[in-house]
C-alpha cells in the first residue's frame, strides 16, 4: 500500500511533480507469500547499456556475472511484464555486479505505471550501500497498486561515471485477497454502464475455496481522473452465508466516458482487513476509436498506385455506423499549406495514381455523426521515388536538380569520368561544401565516384572523401579511405570497412553507392555495382546543413584526389540500382543473385546465368551414389 504519493505525467520531456495523499485502507495482513514476477519474461526498457555483452536484459537473466551497465552516473532499467498483466510488487531486490563497487545505485526511486505515461513513486531509497560483490539486498514496500511496469530510476552512483547492477528482481505478496477481477487489470474500452466482479480472497489451506472468515466486501473506486488517483468507498457487499465464491457491484451511476479509473476490493474478515491490489481501466471512449495499423509510408515511382487506408469503431455502436471520414494532405510542394482537405477523399481508404502534386502527409480525420467528435489517424507519407540534388562537379559546384548549389573552398578542377570535369583535392584545407536543407527526409541514397592520388597515405591513417556533421564534422557520417588498401564507411557513430584484401589502387576511378531504409534502420554499401557491406546504424535524424567533399567539416581528414558526379536520392535504391549507376559509365555487366542451378561457368567459375556448362556439371554427377554397402546403390 502507498500511503504518500508522489505522481507524475510525462509529456513532451516535461515532467509535472504533484504531490497526493493516497487515501487507502492499512489492513491487517497475513503472512506474505512473495513470487518473482520477472520469471516469466517480459519486455526490458532502459535510459542506456552497453551492448552488446552488458545489456539491461541482462539484469533479469536470473544469472550470477551477467549484467547491466551504463557509461553514467545516473540511470534507469525498466521491466513491463509479459502478456499486458500487472502485478502489486511489495518487495524488490538488487544484487551487486562484479566490481568496483563505486558503480552500485546509491540514490533511486522505484516507480510505476499502468500505461507508461503515467508514473508514480513506489519506493525512494538514499544513501544505500552493498557489502561486497554479488550481494543481494531486499527492499520492502508498502504498495498494493497493480502496475503494468516499474522502474528503477538511479538519481546517483556511490561514484565515478559509471553504473551496473548484476540482477533485479520484483515480487508480488501473494497472499489470499479479491482477485480475477471483471474488468480485468488494465482493460480498455469498458462499458460506461459495467457491472463489477471478482473473486472472494481464498483459503490459504484450500485455495480453490473462499476464505470462510469473510465477511463482506468493500469496493473503492477512483473518480476516473489519473490526476487524483485516490480510491473512495463507494459500496460494502455482503460476502453471503456460506461465504460465495465471486460477488459484483453493479455502480448506482454510469462510469464517464474517456475515464481512467482505479479500483480496489477489500475483503473484511472476522481477523482484519486483507487489502486488495488497485486495478487500473479506461472506459470507453467518446470519441472515434481509429486504427492506423495499416498505414504506412510509401516510396513509388511517378503514375504507381497508392492507397491508404484506416479503420474506426463508433464507440456509441460499436461498429462503423454513424461515422463520416475526410482525408486531409500536407503538401510537399507547398510548406504553406497544412492539413488541406482532399476534394471527394471521404471513405476509409484513400486510392489515388502518385505524382509529384500529390506528395505529401496524409493523415484521415474521423467524426461521430451525433455528437461531431473527432479523431485523427495517425499520418502516413507519400514520396516519388527521385533524385533529389546532382552535382556533376563540371567545372562548379552547382546543383543542377534540386538548386542547392555548394560552394568551393580551394578545389580546383580536373578531367573526370562522368561528363568534363571532377572536383580535385591536393592541399589539407581544401573542400567543397553541398547544401542538403532542403531535404529533409530519412530515407536516402548518394552515390559519388573517386580516383584517389596516392596508394599508401603519406601522413594520415584516414582521407574524408564526403562527410556531414556538426563539430569535427563525422556526426551523421563520414565515407573514408583508411589505411593502405581499405574503404572505411562511418554513419552515426560506428563504422565498417573492407578488408585488407580489397585493394584500393591509386590512379583508377571506383564508384560508391551508399543507402540508407529508415523501415529497417540499415545502410548497404556497393562498390563498383557489387553490394560490399550490409550494417545496422539505428535511427537516421537527418543530414547536417552541409556534406563536405574531401574532407570532414573539422578539416582533420583531408582527401587527396578527385571525386566526381554526387547525386543524392529521397530513396534507397536497391541492387539494381546501384549497379545500373556503375555499368552506365563503365559498361559490362554485374550479377545481382546468383541462380540455384548455376554451378559453374567457361573458366570454371559461377557466371550467373544457368545454360549446358551448368547441365554438363549436372550430368557428370547424375549416376553418383555414396551409401554403404555398394550393393545398396544398385
Amino acid at each position: 500500500m502507498i500511503n504518500k504519493l508522489m505522481h507524475f505525467n510525462i509529456r513532451k520531456n516535461k515532467i509535472l511533480i504533484v504531490s497526493l495523499l493516497a487515501m487507502l485502507v492499512l489492513g491487517t495482513q497475513l503472512k506474505a507469500e512473495f513470487i518473482d514476477r520477472t520469471d516469466a519474461g517480459g519486455i526490458v526498457t532502459f535510459s542506456a547499456e552497453n551492448a552488446p555483452g552488458e545489456t539491461a536484459a541482462k539484469a533479469f537473466d536470473n544469472t550470477e556475472n551477467t549484467k547491466w551497465l551504463i557509461f553514467s552516473n545516473a540511470g534507469w532499467i525498466g521491466f513491463e511484464f509479459a502478456d499486458g498483466k500487472g502485478y502489486a510488487i511489495s518487495k524488490y531486490t538488487i544484487t551487486s555486479a562484479n566490481d568496483a563497487a563505486e558503480r552500485d545505485p546509491k540514490n533511486w526511486e522505484l516507480l510505476g505505471s499502468y500505461d507508461g505515461e503515467t508514473w508514480f513513486v513506489v519506493d525512494t531509497r538514499s544513501d544505500e550501500t552493498w557489502p561486497d560483490r554479488f550481494v543481494t539486498r531486499e527492499f520492502l514496500v508498502e504498495n498494493n497498486m497493480a502496475f503494468a511496469m516499474y522502474r528503477l530510476n538511479i538519481l546517483s552512483n556511490q561514484a565515478g561515471g559509471l553504473i551496473q547492477i548484476d540482477e533485479i528482481e520484483l515480487f508480488e505478496d501473494f497472499s489470499p485477497k479479491a482477485s480475477d477481477s471483471t474488468p480485468a487489470n488494465l482493460a480498455d474500452g469498458v462499458s460506461p454502464s459495467q457491472v463489477f466482479s471478482w473473486k472472494t480472497a481464498w483459503d490459504s489451506a484450500n485455495p480453490e475455496s473462499p476464505l470462510a472468515t469473510v465477511t463482506e466486501h468493500k469496493v473503492y473506486m477512483s473518480n476516473g481522473s489519473l490526476n487524483d488517483p485516490n480510491t473512495y468507498l463507494v459500496a460494502t457487499i455482503p460476502a453471503g452465508s456460506p461465504v460465495q465464491t465471486t460477488a459484483s457491484y453493479t455502480p448506482a451511476v454510469a462510469l464517464d466516458r474517456d475515464g481512467t479509473y482505479l479500483w480496489r476490493v477489500d475483503e473484511v474478515t472476522s481477523g482484519g482487513v486483507l487489502t486488495g491490489d488497485v486495478w487500473e481501466f479506461k472506459t470507453a471512449l467518446s470519441i472515434p476509436v481509429v486504427d492506423s495499423s495499416l498505414l504506412e509510408d510509401v516510396f513509388v515511382e511517378v503514375d504507381e498506385q497508392v492507397s491508404f487506408t484506416i479503420s474506426a469503431i463508433n464507440p456509441f455502436t460499436d461498429d462503423v455506423s454513424g461515422l463520416e471520414y475526410q482525408w486531409h494532405v500536407s503538401p510537399t510542394s507547398d510548406p504553406n499549406i497544412v492539413d488541406s482537405p482532399v476534394d471527394g477523399a471521404t471513405s476509409p481508404t484513400l486510392t489515388m495514381a502518385a505524382s509529384l502534386a500529390n506528395e505529401g502527409t496524409y493523415i484521415c480525420k474521423v467524426t461521430i455523426t451525433s455528437n461531431g467528435a473527432t479523431e485523427s489517424s495517425d499520418t502516413a507519407t507519400l514520396v516519388i521515388k527521385r533524385l533529389i540534388s546532382h552535382w556533376p562537379l563540371d567545372g562548379n559546384v552547382n546543383d543542377v536538380v534540386g538548386g542547392a548549389d555548394g560552394t568551393n573552398v580551394g578545389g580546383s578542377f580536373v578531367a573526370g569520368i562522368v561528363g568534363t570535369q571532377a572536383a580535385d583535392f591536393d592541399v589539407d584545407t581544401d573542400n567543397m561544401q553541398l547544401p542538403t536543407s532542403a531535404y529533409t527526409g530519412q530515407a536516402w541514397t548518394l552515390s559519388w565516384w573517386e580516383n584517389h592520388s596516392e596508394t599508401i597515405f603519406a601522413t594520415q591513417e584516414w582521407e574524408t572523401m564526403l562527410g556531414c556533421g556538426l563539430g569535427d564534422g563525422w556526426d551523421v557520417f563520414e565515407f573514408n579511405r583508411k589505411e593502405v588498401t581499405r574503404f572505411a564507411h562511418g554513419v552515426t557513430g560506428d563504422y565498417v570497412e573492407t578488408g585488407i584484401d580489397n585493394p584500393s589502387a591509386a590512379g583508377i576511378w571506383y564508384n560508391h553507392v551508399v543507402t540508407y531504409d529508415p523501415a529497417t534502420q540499415m545502410n548497404v554499401w556497393y562498390y563498383n555495382g557489387v553490394k560490399e557491406l550490409e550494417w545496422f546504424s539505428g535511427e537516421f535524424s537527418g543530414f547536417d546543413s552541409l556534406i563536405f567533399v574531401g574532407n570532414v567539416r573539422g578539416l582533420s581528414q583531408p582527401y587527396k584526389g578527385s571525386i566526381d558526379d554526387i547525386m543524392l536520392f529521397n530513396y534507397p535504391l536497391d541492387a539494381y540500382g546501384a549497379a545500373g549507376i556503375y555499368t552506365d559509365v563503365a559498361g559490362g555487366s554485374i550479377c545481382i543473385t546468383y541462380p540455384v542451378l548455376d554451378t559453374t561457368g567457361p573458366d570454371g567459375e559461377r557466371d550467373c546465368k544457368v545454360d549446358i556448362l551448368d547441365f554438363a556439371a549436372f550430368a557428370a554427377s547424375w549416376m553418383e551414389c555414396g551409401r554403404y554397402p555398394v550393393s545398396a546403390c544398385e
